[in-house]
């Protein structure tokens, strides 16, 4: 399933359109994208808590994707801040990978 958001994964990485902290979305539709993707790891999320997915395997694949996320100041600002309340999971998720939400420099 991951693969069928390589198109916003690419923009996410170091060098990629969105990897400055400024850039991100600039319209409906890449929120869209985004959201999606963003809703796959929610999905994780509830896969682990049943331990249908093993934990380690999981963290040493994807927290870098997760990382590459919240690298993104206006995606932490807009989805982890000020929507915070819809994504839930997604902030469980990088809780429990002990990835720090950079709220700081985003407030």
């Amino acid at each position: 399933m991951f693969a069928v958001h390589d198109k916003v994964h690419i923009k996410l990485r170091p060098g990629g359109e969105w990897s400055n902290s400024k850039s991100g979305p600039k319209n409906s539709f890449e929120w869209a994208e985004l959201e999606d993707y963003m809703d796959l790891f929610e999905h994780c999320e509830i896969l682990l808590k049943k331990k249908l997915i093993d934990e380690d395997t999981f963290k040493s694949i994807f927290s870098y994707r997760l990382q590459n996320i919240i690298a993104n100041n206006t995606i932490v600002g807009a989805k982890l801040v000020c929507e915070k309340y819809y994504w839930g999971d997604f902030i469980k998720l990088l809780k429990r990978l002990n990835i720090q939400l950079p709220i700081n420099k985003v407030i």
